[in-house]
């Protein structure tokens, strides 16, 4: 009797493992990044479906992704891309997309649907960000070895290097509302990384956030403060407001994500959550009403797999 409820124990817990093993491999949503629109209508996001242990994962997997948030209808504006931005009026859309062995910023022009390719060569160019009048876009490349920011025209021109980062790389630069300032995280390596503003009269970066924490993705609000997303140690995510001198930093209390971003008029905030049926996108009012999801998770991947 004995013999066989250890046989039955080992069938059931061989069983358990199975399903939980077979659970972990579900195919889900990752979304990496979020931009508004100017008009605040519609939304970019970077996605990718993929296994939850990212054992399947490669470039060709993203896909930038747009989603008109008065009827929630998706659409995909380009395979093997993320991290989009918006020029003014919506009339172009400049993003990251992977050519087989590096990534190139291109340029689509909404209007006549004609895209561009702006940048060449055997290096990574990522992260696009307009300009807010449209003319400039920034983004972040490794053409001179290490990973730092750049600055061009909106038709590939005049491409020249803005940062000589010597303690880290810095990422996902952001141009701010008002057009002299940008700022971006210095990933050091140490999981300490830092938001930093340049004032892109002076090119001198600074160290804003200055601590212990993890400090990423940041961006700006309608006001010209940066928000950004924060950890420290093993804690969860947090979200923060800060000036761009340093100074009156304020969490932003319901939120943990490590990705947020406000609204062009600042009447909502936007951020990525996390869930065990994978990625998704909350939407709120800066009180914390209102809160909706924006995107089905079913019907997309039964789209977009």
């Amino acid at each position: 009797m004995m013999m066989k409820y250890i046989v039955l124990l080992a069938l059931l817990l061989t069983a358990s493992f199975g399903i939980v093993h077979a659970q972990s491999q579900t195919s889900k949503l990752f979304i990496q990044d979020i931009r508004w629109s100017p008009d605040g209508k519609q939304m970019l996001f970077s996605a990718f479906i993929g296994k939850s242990d990212w054992s399947d994962f490669n470039p060709t997997k993203w896909g930038l992704y747009e989603i008109y948030l008065p009827t929630k209808n998706i659409y995909r504006i380009s395979k093997s891309a993320s991290t989009g931005s918006y020029g003014p009026n919506r009339r172009f859309i400049a993003y990251s997309k992977y050519f087989g062995t590096v990534w190139k910023i291109v340029l689509d022009n909404v209007a006549t649907g004609d895209t561009t390719i702006l940048t060449s060569g055997a290096s990574n160019n990522r992260a696009p960000s307009f300009s807010p009048n449209g003319t400039q876009i920034i983004f972040m490349s490794d053409r001179d070895g290490s990973n730092e920011l750049y600055m061009m025209n909106r038709d590939g021109s005049d491409q020249r290097r803005l940062t000589y980062s010597k303690e880290g790389k810095p990422f996902n630069p952001e141009w701010s509302p008002f057009g002299k300032n940008i700022t971006f995280y210095l990933e050091k390596g140490d999981h300490k990384d830092q938001i930093y503003v340049m004032n892109l009269d002076k090119v001198l970066p600074e160290n804003i956030t200055n601590d212990d924490a993890n400090n990423i993705y940041p961006g700006w609000t309608p006001d010209g403060s940066i928000v950004y997303s924060s950890t420290f140690e093993d804690d969860k995510p947090k979200a923060y407001t800060i000036s761009p001198d340093g100074t009156q930093k304020k969490e932003l209390l319901g939120i943990s994500s490590n990705f947020v971003r406000y609204s062009p008029d600042g009447t909502k905030i936007a951020f990525i959550t996390k869930s065990d049926d994978g990625s998704n996108v909350t939407v709120m009012n800066p009180n914390g009403t209102q809160a909706q999801q924006l995107i089905d998770l079913k019907v997309f991947m039964g789209i977009f797999k």
